[in-house]
Formats: structure tokens, C-alpha cells, sequence
């Protein structure tokens, strides 16, 4: 089942773990700061401690590719998701 906008996100806020996710699409939450923006087609990051999106590469996982535009004031991003998966055993 995929799920999309606020529920989705509301998952996502409140998982302490994410092992497997699989979406075409979904509104996530960005971090809204001086240099986070995006681009159509931007790699998108995965930052844990903040639980949001970012461009930022350093100590973040790449989790998608933005869908559209979001300048430094936003405070979601439409991403395109990649599959997030933990190793066997873990």
C-alpha cells in the first residue's frame, strides 16, 4: 500500500527506524534554513537528527531526487523516493 501527503508524513515523523520504504512520489518535510534549497532533479538527503529533507551530503543518506523547486523558506519538498533499506541482521 503507498501512501501519500500528510499521513505519509506523519509515518515518517514518527518512526524512530526506517528499514524499507518504497514510493513514486511524496511531500516530505525540509529543512527550512539559508542554503537548503532545491532544484527539478536535485539529489534530496535524508538528515536523521533533524528528521527532514536537505542538500546537504555530509552525515545524511541520499533518499530521492526532488520533484520540484523549493527555495530556502520551505518547508516541504515533492520527492521522487529511493528505496531506504538497513542490512540483513541489522
Amino acid at each position: 500500500m503507498i501512501e501519500k501527503g500528510l499521513k505519509l508524513r506523519t509515518k515518517l515523523e514518527s518512526c524512530s527506524t526506517l528499514k524499507a520504504f518504497v514510493a513514486p512520489e511524496a511531500i516530505v518535510p525540509k529543512i527550512a534554513d539559508t542554503g537548503i534549497a532545491f532544484g527539478i532533479g536535485d539529489d534530496v538527503f535524508f538528515d536523521a537528527a533533524e528528521g527532514k529533507v536537505t542538500n546537504l551530503l555530509t552525515a545524511n543518506t541520499l533518499c530521492g531526487r526532488a520533484l520540484e523547486a523549493a527555495d530556502e523558506d520551505a518547508v516541504e519538498v515533492l520527492v521522487h523516493l529511493m528505496v531506504l533499506t538497513t542490512p540483513a541482521g541489522t
